[in-house]
């Protein structure tokens, strides 16, 4: 099993001062000889308690012949990290957290380069602003959304049932200011 390689997520601000948005974004390169491959811990920077869009698309599909799924995992603690010890998808694990939801059922279906753009929302499970989850990707039409527990820190990545093919995995996480 050869190692991931997963660059730090980057911070920036774009726009004016006001109404600026907060920007995050990270690489994921998949080795081939394993079956997921995760981000780091989402940075500090992240206002978790307030909606996010996330924005991910791949360089090429990650696994020809599967259907690779897209999942977010949350922790809980400044030292989560999801993990891949053996190469095995049933082998991702998290030190201090849990999966918390697939986010896409399948990366192969869509124009893998395209970006697929989920909007998250936090800790909206009270009565009068419920938002659905909607992971499918037939429910692309309509807008993805998925509601999440609210947690300090999330990873993102892929998971597959086969061993993924090498490619290069873009996460960007936008926020509106305030």
């Amino acid at each position: 099993m050869a190692a991931n390689t997963r660059s730090a997520w980057t911070e920036k601000r774009v726009g004016h001062t006001s109404n600026s948005l907060y920007i995050a974004s990270c690489t994921v390169l998949s080795a081939v000889a394993n079956w997921n491959a995760y981000t780091y811990k989402t940075p500090r920077g992240l206002d978790v308690r307030k909606p996010w869009t996330l924005v991910h698309y791949n360089s090429a599909d990650p696994s020809a012949g599967e259907t690779p799924t897209l999942s977010l995992w949350g922790g809980y603690a400044d030292d989560f990290e999801v993990a891949n010890t053996s190469g095995m998808t049933a082998a991702a694990t998290a030190t201090s957290g849990s999966k918390v939801i697939e986010l896409l059922d399948d990366l192969t279906t869509i124009i893998t380069t395209l970006p697929a753009v989920i909007q998250v929302t936090p800790n909206c499970w009270a009565d009068g602003g419920s938002e659905a989850n909607i992971v499918t990707v037939a429910a692309i039409a309509t807008g993805l959304r998925v509601r999440v527990p609210v947690l300090p820190y999330y990873a993102i990545g892929i998971d597959s049932s086969a061993v993924l093919d090498a490619t290069t995995a873009y996460y960007y996480i936008i926020q509106a200011n305030g």
